[in-house]
């Protein structure tokens, strides 16, 4: 809830960790470092990042996930293993204007997904959440979607829709009140588990429309699709395979 960014620097103790981390697990696992935080923002004045993926050779039972809004990839270094993924967090243009003030424009994120496979990075992607607050917004993300695949070759995309634990979205409205006006005129938020989102049909909906646009536009060569924190009845009935997502494996 903090307003400001912190910075770790003790990397001997990430080492560490990672090496007892490594010796634990009996199968692989993924280390995101885009939930809670944004790994590339600073990291052209850090270059941290750099010292992490070097690092990665060392444990075959380890990989790392770099979950970005940024197109801060020129100082990455290539990679010559398969255990670092690139992945940026994808909305339109319209609602980038709204909802995310100061961060690269999304056609720069794709072009930094193209940038990240040439120095050897898998790629990824999430467009999330999914967010319907234009009158164009099915050809806004028709549009993302086109470029997405015409500029990039990711491996899996993940789909989400606005999701809110109610004391956050209260806060939105508090500090960001033309945003949380936006969100106030959206479908009428209803529960799911601990999270205030759209109801089950109307995610539905959604979730149809932005699958049949990856369709169109992936031409045969669909990547893996994955829905984020979302009702199990929601991806049975969209007949996706479910498992584990963009996070998680």
């Amino acid at each position: 809830m903090a307003p400001y960014t912190r910075q770790y620097l003790n990397l001997e103790d990430l080492w560490a960790e990672l090496e007892r981390l490594n010796r634990k697990i009996n199968k692989p696992i993924l280390l995101n470092t885009g939930e809670l935080a944004d790994p590339l923002a600073a990291d052209h004045l850090t270059g941290i990042v750099n010292e992490v993926v070097s690092q990665m050779s060392k444990y075959e039972r380890l990989q790392l996930l770099l979950l970005t809004k940024s197109a801060n990839v020129d100082h990455l270094e290539p990679v010559d293993n398969d255990r670092v993924v690139f992945s940026v967090s994808l909305t339109t243009p319209e609602n980038a204007k709204q909802f995310e003030h100061g961060a690269p424009k999304p056609y720069d994120r794709i072009e930094a997904l193209r940038r990240a496979e040439m120095k050897g990075y898998r790629t990824r992607c999430r467009i999330d959440p999914i967010i319907c607050a234009s009158n164009d917004w099915e050809a806004d993300y028709r549009q993302l979607i086109e470029a997405l695949f015409e500029r990039s070759s990711v491996e899996m995309i993940t789909l989400g829709q606005p999701r809110f634990h109610p004391p956050l979205l209260n806060l939105v409205r508090k500090r960001y009140p033309e945003t949380g006006q936006v969100l106030s005129d959206l479908p009428p938020w209803h529960g799911m588990e601990k999270f205030l989102t759209g109801s089950p049909s109307e995610r539905i909906e959604v979730y149809r429309k932005i699958l049949s646009m990856i369709d169109e536009h992936s031409r045969g060569n669909r990547p893996l699709l994955m829905l984020c924190k979302e009702d199990p009845a929601i991806v049975r009935a969209l007949r996706l395979k479910g498992g584990r997502c963009n996070c998680l494996a």
